[in-house]
C-alpha cells in the first residue's frame, strides 16, 4: 500500500522543482501540454488547472491537505484532467488565468485553482481550498462535486459563463491598446501602492529615458519634475505615517513607489536625484562615516541617521524624502529583513513590518537594493549602504548557482512548518550562545522573549534596540558603542552558524533570465556605488552565463535554465530586464561588449513583442501559444512592467547608438497620454524612476 501511494505521476519527468514537488501525489497530474489538452478534448472533460510556485506556503498547505489525500485525489482523477503549472516557468498562463479568476470574483492569488472547458475557457475559480468546509471556505471535495455536476447538468450555463469571461478578457486587452493610444487607466487597473503588485528595478536600474520630456530641455525638464511630484503626491496618500510603507496589512516592499518618493523628495529638498547626489556621496568622498568604511557598516547596527524619521504626511514636498526613508528604515529594522543572513522576505503580514511571509524571492532583493543605494547616495547615511550590502551578500552566499546566475526562491517552510528555520526562543539562544551575557544581549537586541511574537512562543528576530537605546544598552553591559557593535556582530555570526544546522528551507534552483537581469543590474550598480569589485565580478559572471546558456541560435532568448536550458521561449521581461542589466554593466565598467550585446537583443525584442498599431509590447511571444488572449501589462506587478522597461531601454539605446527606430518606438510608447497626462495613475510604473 505504501508503494502504491508513492507511485510517481507524469510530473516526475519535469524540470521545475515546483512540479516535481507534486510528482508523488496520488493525483493524475499532467504538465501543461498537448497530451493533457488533447485528452480533455477527446473525452470532453473539464480541466482542473492548478498554478503555484515552489516557495508558496499555501501551495504546500493545499498539497498536504488535498492533493495528498487519496479520497480527494480520486475525485479529481474521476472528474477532471488535472494540470499543474509553475507560474515562474509559465508566467503567461498565470497572467491569463489570474485575470480570469478576478473576473470570476475569486480575487486571484496562489495557489490558483481554475476550472476550464476543454477549449481552455475558465468558468469557475478560487485559490486555496481546505479539505472540508472551514473558515467560510467550501471544502475542496464539495467544490469538485459541484463543478462536475454543473459541467454535466448545466453545460449551456457553464459555456455561457466561460464565453463571457473570455470576451471580457479580450475586451480588457483591446482596451489596453486603446489606453496606450488615448490615455487613461483601464478599468480594474487603478491600483495603488497598497496592492501587492508594485515593483521596479530601482531608480537607476532601467535606463536613461522615462519621465516625459527630454533631458536638457528646460520646459520639458520642468514638466517632468512636476509630473514626478504629482505621482509622488498620489503615492503619499496611502503612506502609513506611523509605521512606514503604504496601507495597513499585509505590507509589501513596493520598491517603485519608494523610489518615486525618494526622487521626488530629493528634488524638492534641493538635493537633486541620485545622479546629482553622486559626487558628494560616493565612497571616499566624505559620505557617512569615512566613505567606504561607512558603507561597510552592518545594517542597523547603530541605526540610521536622523534624516528620514517618522513622517506625518503633511508639510512641504520634501516630506516625500522623509516618507521614503522612514519606509526603508522600517523594513530594514523589522522582521521583513533577515537580521542574521541578510536579505528580505516577501512581505509583512502585519502593519508594523514585524512578522513576514518567510519566502525569499530573487526579484525582491534585486529591486530593493537599488532603492537603498539611492537612499545612501542622497543622504550619505551608511545605514542604507549597509542594508544593500547585506542583501547582496545574502544573494551571493545563498542564491548564487554553481553554473552561474542566480536561483529563483527560498521556501517559506522547513520541516513542514512556515518560518521554522528563522524563529527563535530564549532557550535556543542559550543553546547557541551559552548561559552568559551573550544570550541576554541577543535577546535584548533582537527582541526575543518567552512569550514570543510568532507561533508556539517563538520570536521573529527584529531590531528591538535603536537610536538612543543603543548607547544605553552598551552602558548596561559595560561596553562602549564600538565594543557593542563588535560583540553583536559576533553574536550574529554564531547564531547564523547555529541556524544553518537546522533543516533549511527548500530552494527553487531554476535560473530565470528576467529575474537574473534584475539582479545583474543591482550588482553592477552596487559595484560602482560601494566600490566593491566582487559585485561587479558576480554581475559579469551571471551575464556571461545567460548570454551563453539561454541565447537561442536565432538570436532570441530562452526563459529558464535548470541543469539545461528549458524549452520555454523568452518573455518580454526576459529581454527587457537583461538588456537593462547589460546597459548597467556597460555604465559600470565601460566594456563595449555589454552595449553590443544589449543592441543585439533589442532587435528580437522588437520583432517578437512590439505591436506598432497598438503602441504596446505583448508580454509573451506568439510561439508560447498563450491561450485565449495575448496579454500586455502596462503596470508594475511583483516585477516591473515589461512594457515600461522595454521602452526605457530602447530610449537609452537610442541616445547611445543614435538608432532612430529605437527612438521612435520609445517615443511612441512614452509619449502617449497615459504617460504624459498631468495626472499620473496611482500605480507606479518603472519608467517613472528611470530618467
Amino acid at each position: 500500500m505504501a508503494a502504491e501511494k508513492r507511485r510517481a505521476n507524469r510530473l516526475v519527468h519535469e524540470a521545475s522543482p515546483y512540479l516535481r514537488q507534486h510528482a508523488y501525489n496520488p493525483v493524475d497530474w499532467y504538465p501543461w501540454g498537448e497530451e493533457a489538452l488533447e485528452r480533455a478534448r477527446a473525452e470532453d472533460r473539464p480541466i482542473l488547472l492548478s498554478i503555484g510556485y515552489a516557495a508558496c506556503h499555501w501551495c504546500h498547505v493545499m498539497e498536504r491537505e488535498c492533493f495528498e489525500d487519496p479520497s480527494i485525489a480520486q475525485l479529481m482523477n474521476r472528474y477532471f484532467v488535472n494540470i499543474k503549472v509553475d507560474r515562474e516557468e509559465r508566467p503567461d498562463l498565470d497572467q491569463v488565468y489570474q485575470t480570469a479568476a478576478q473576473l470570476l470574483g475569486s480575487g486571484g492569488g496562489w495557489p490558483l485553482t481554475v476550472f476550464l472547458t476543454p477549449e481552455l475557457k475558465p468558468f469557475y475559480a478560487g485559490t486555496y481550498f481546505p479539505p472540508e468546509d472551514r473558515h467560510g471556505l467550501p471544502g475542496f471535495p464539495r467544490v469538485l462535486e459541484a463543478v462536475w455536476r454543473a459541467y454535466r447538468e448545466r453545460r449551456h450555463e457553464v459555456e455561457q459563463v466561460a464565453d463571457r469571461v473570455v470576451e471580457a478578457m479580450r475586451q480588457s486587452y483591446r482596451l489596453m491598446g486603446r489606453v496606450a493610444r488615448q490615455g487613461g487607466v483601464p478599468p480594474g487597473k487603478e491600483g495603488s501602492p497598497t496592492a501587492p503588485t508594485s515593483g521596479g528595478p530601482g531608480p537607476t536600474g532601467v535606463g536613461a529615458t522615462g519621465v516625459p520630456g527630454a533631458a536638457g530641455d528646460g520646459d520639458a525638464a520642468a514638466a517632468a519634475a512636476d509630473w514626478l511630484a504629482r505621482a509622488a503626491e498620489k503615492i503619499a496618500r496611502r503612506y502609513d505615517p506611523q509605521y512606514g510603507g503604504f496601507g495597513r496589512a499585509p505590507k509589501f516592499p513596493h520598491a517603485t513607489a519608494v523610489a518615486v518618493l525618494l526622487r521626488a523628495g530629493a528634488q524638492a529638498a534641493g538635493r537633486g536625484g541620485p545622479a546629482e547626489a553622486w559626487e558628494g556621496t560616493r565612497p571616499g568622498a566624505g559620505a557617512g562615516d569615512g566613505g567606504d568604511r561607512g558603507a561597510r557598516q552592518d545594517a542597523g547596527m547603530r541605526g540610521p541617521g536622523a534624516a528620514g524619521g517618522e513622517a506625518d504626511g503633511t508639510g512641504s514636498p520634501s516630506r516625500f524624502l522623509e516618507m521614503a526613508l522612514h519606509t526603508l528604515q522600517a523594513m530594514a529594522l523589522g522582521g521583513l529583513f533577515d537580521h542574521l543572513a541578510g536579505g528580505f522576505h516577501r512581505y509583512a503580514t502585519d502593519r508594523t513590518w514585524l512578522i513576514p511571509h518567510f519566502e525569499k524571492m530573487l526579484y525582491d532583493q534585486a529591486q530593493l537594493v537599488p532603492v537603498y543605494l539611492d537612499a545612501y547616495r542622497i543622504t550619505g547615511d551608511p545605514f542604507y549602504a549597509g542594508v544593500a550590502r547585506r542583501a547582496l551578500d545574502f544573494v551571493l552566499e545563498e542564491m548564487a548557482a554553481p553554473e552561474g546566475g542566480f536561483i529563483s526562491t527560498l521556501d517559506a517552510d522547513s520541516d513542514g512548518k512556515e518560518g521554522a528555520y528563522y524563529v527563535w526562543t530564549p532557550a535556543q539562544l542559550r543553546e547557541a550562545l551559552g548561559d552568559g551575557d551573550d544570550a541576554v544581549l541577543a535577546a535584548r537586541w533582537y527582541g526575543v522573549t518567552e512569550e514570543g511574537n510568532f507561533e508556539d512562543g517563538t520570536t521573529v528576530l527584529h531590531r528591538a534596540v535603536a537610536g538612543e537605546g543603543v548607547p544605553a544598552l552598551a552602558r548596561r553591559f559595560g561596553l562602549d558603542p564600538g565594543e557593542l557593535e563588535r560583540r553583536v556582530d559576533d553574536i550574529r555570526r554564531r547564531l547564523l552558524a547555529a541556524r544553518r544546522r537546522r533543516t533549511p528551507p527548500g530552494r527553487d534552483d531554476k535560473i530565470l533570465a528576467g529575474w537574473n537581469g534584475l539582479m545583474i543590474a543591482a550588482l553592477a550598480e552596487a559595484a560602482l556605488v560601494l566600490d566593491e569589485p566582487r559585485y561587479g565580478e558576480a554581475a559579469r559572471r551571471a551575464a556571461d552565463f545567460l548570454l551563453t546558456k539561454l541565447r537561442r541560435p536565432d538570436g532570441g532568448l530562452l526563459h529558464a535554465y535548470r541543469g539545461r536550458p528549458l524549452p520555454v521561449p523568452g518573455f518580454l521581461e526576459d529581454y527587457a530586464f537583461l538588456i537593462a542589466a547589460l546597459l548597467e554593466l556597460h555604465a559600470a565598467d565601460g566594456d563595449p561588449r555589454w552595449l553590443e550585446e544589449a543592441d543585439r537583443l533589442a532587435r528580437p525584442m522588437i520583432d517578437r513583442f512590439w505591436d506598432a498599431e497598438a503602441g504596446v509590447f505583448y508580454d509573451a511571444p506568439e510561439e508560447a501559444g498563450t491561450p485565449l488572449v495575448r496579454p500586455a501589462e502596462l503596470f508594475d506587478q511583483a516585477v516591473p512592467s515589461g512594457n515600461a522597461v522595454a521602452a526605457a531601454v530602447l530610449g537609452r539605446l537610442a541616445v547611445i547608438t543614435g538608432d532612430e527606430e529605437y527612438r521612435h518606438i520609445a517615443d511612441r510608447f512614452l509619449d502617449c497620454p497615459l504617460y504624459t497626462s498631468p495626472t499620473p495613475p496611482d500605480r507606479p510604473r518603472s519608467h517613472i524612476t528611470s530618467s
